[in-house]
């Protein structure tokens, strides 16, 4: 039988956790075949020498800044990233200029992206209730869900850009029209009053240490977020996705939900696993992001959330900004950093460490993803039929994150100097290789918009 590519000699990571040695037969793009004893005539073979053979990761969760803030990043550097990270598609956040909270701006977009990414891609919509009325349409066009955004800063502007309404009956309109969609609501869980209170307090107190920070969004600023938008989410049975959840209350407001019925999913990213607070005090505005970093006790809360299943999805939140713009000061410096092209081999770190199965790491990484967003017979998985999106490893190879060497336009990052086990080798998009050996290798505009199956 002829094909187009046949990956050699890899060890294959199935769907039920079984790691196979085996050979990945691809045409237009489709795994055709997971074989043993290859019988193909390819048109081009890769010699996987050995290596691991991952599904490609899918970042729910980025901000490539474009349209309106491509000095900070755009689809090409970011899907640059992206791919020499192991991340196959991403979802782009609506918090662009102009915001993509209409047709037209989601076109706008989308026509960005085909132009510029390397790797597959989603759309998020917002949604408020100014924009109710753009909601189908987004829908139907095939945006991935909504968002809805807790910052304070669009609030105090009076941009209501898809700010979690503070009137109660507000948000029950928004979230009766995402269970009419039959969409996700994202959600960035953050009581914003409260969250002013504290600030106002330590600015006037004086307050510059970089603890302050911590100390103004505490952890039951995003639970009781999060308790308010689940409980009206069981009255109109919408699904709510939770984004970057940092608090080990949260992990029980997501508990409570689960049990009444609420459908509701959740993410974490690695610097809440990895790192705590006091990383602030190190690195200061390199390591400020929304929510703050937390304590011990969050941390090792979340991991044994990844463990039990609460946490469903490990996602990025790469959210680059200029090194101008970070330091400005503790205040003043906007909350965010890069991270989708360190994702994928900060976790593969944890795999080599034991805290961490690859059977898991590609559960949250690749099959739940696709599973809950309506990519699944499509993404996250190297079986017949699905989407050629692979990521060779070495999981031997040792390196050192460098900001100077990361991809994205903005590389302000946390983890400059962090020593890790694991590297993805070569990364694939539909058959084609996009990064090999820490470099982007594709070509922009081979990316594809991605729409969940789901009835409108």
């Amino acid at each position: 039988m002829k094909v187009d590519l046949l990956i050699r000699n890899g060890k294959v990571l199935l769907p039920r956790g079984e790691l196979v040695e085996a050979s990945i037969a691809v045409e237009s793009g489709k795994i055709v075949a997971i074989t043993f004893k290859p019988n193909f005539q390819p048109d081009r073979v890769v010699d996987a020498k050995g290596r691991l053979i991952l599904p490609g990761v899918i970042d729910c969760h980025v901000h490539f800044r474009e349209p309106g803030r491509t000095v900070k990043e755009d689809f090409k550097t970011g899907s640059s990233a992206a791919a020499v990270g192991g991340v196959t598609t991403v979802f782009d956040m609506p918090n662009t200029v102009p915001p993509t909270t209409s047709l037209e701006a989601f076109q706008a977009k989308v026509e960005a992206a085909s132009r510029h990414s390397l790797v597959d891609f989603a759309v998020w919509g917002g949604i408020s209730v100014e924009t109710l009325q753009e909601a189908k349409g987004l829908g139907e066009a095939g945006v991935v869900g909504f968002k809805l955004m807790a910052s304070s800063l669009d609030k105090r502007r009076g941009a209501k850009i898809f700010t979690v309404p503070e009137d109660g009956v507000e948000l029950l309109r928004i979230l009766e029209e995402i269970a009419r969609l039959g969409l996700p609501l994202a959600v960035h869980a953050e009581d914003f009053r409260v969250r002013w209170a504290f600030e106002r307090r330590l600015k006037t107190s004086g307050r510059r240490d970089w603890k302050a920070y911590f100390e103004s969004i505490p952890g039951e600023v995003e639970a009781s977020a999060a308790a308010r938008v689940l409980s009206l989410a069981r009255l109109t049975d919408a699904r709510i996705h939770l984004v970057h959840v940092s608090s080990r209350l949260t992990l029980e407001v997501l508990r409570w939900a689960r049990e009444l019925g609420v459908k509701v999913t959740a993410e974490t990213c690695p610097h809440y696993l990895l790192l705590t607070w006091e990383a602030l005090a190190r690195f200061g505005f390199k390591a400020k992001i929304d929510p703050p970093l937390k304590d011990r006790s969050d941390l090792e809360a979340l991991w044994g959330g990844l463990e039990g299943d609460v946490i469903n999805i490990l996602a990025s939140d790469h959210s680059p900004h200029t090194l101008e713009e970070k330091k400005a000061g503790l205040w003043e410096a906007p909350p965010g950093f890069c991270g989708v092209e360190t994702l994928l081999p900060l976790m593969l770190n944890q795999v080599k460490e034991g805290k961490l199965s690859l059977q898991r790491l590609a559960s949250l990484t690749a099959e739940n993803p696709a599973k809950i967003f309506g990519l699944w017979g499509k993404k996250g998985a190297l079986q017949p039929g699905f989407d050629a999106d692979l990521v060779l490893v070495d999981l031997e190879k040792s390196w050192t994150v460098r900001e100077e060497r990361l991809q994205s336009k903005c590389r302000v990052t946390p983890w400059d100097g962090w020593k890790i086990k694991g590297l993805p080798a070569l990364t694939m998009v539909r058959g084609v290789v996009v990064a090999e050996e820490g470099k982007p290798v594709g070509k922009p505009g081979w990316g594809q918009l991605v729409k969940p199956e789901r009835a409108v």
